[in-house]
């Protein structure tokens, strides 16, 4: 049997600039407590991105998740920005025995 962890988008570090760059960075928390232990999986962020000219674009970065959160970075242009972002595709964990 198969079990879903709870992952939800935490505190977002902000953007910082440097070298005409930007990176977005969050903490994700992971509520795998219906999980086995130790177990891990895979997750994507979806983004609608921003861009000062040119089209708003939507993409999606994949990262792996384990107990109790993890930290994910995206690399951005300093002329972009994120307008929103969304968690999807969790990978089920085994349950425990």
């Amino acid at each position: 049997m198969q079990a879903d962890p709870v992952i939800q988008g935490g505190a977002i570090l902000g953007d910082a600039t440097a070298d005409l760059a930007a990176k977005w960075t969050a903490v994700v928390s992971v509520d795998a407590a219906h999980c086995a232990a130790n177990s891990t999986g895979h997750f994507e962020i979806g983004f609608s991105r921003l861009k000062e000219i040119g089209h708003e674009v939507e993409f999606r970065e994949g990262f792996a998740w384990a107990a109790p959160a993890v930290r994910v970075d995206v690399d951005f242009w300093a002329d972009e920005a994120v307008e929103r972002f969304w968690i999807e595709n969790i990978t089920p964990c085994p349950c425990p025995d």
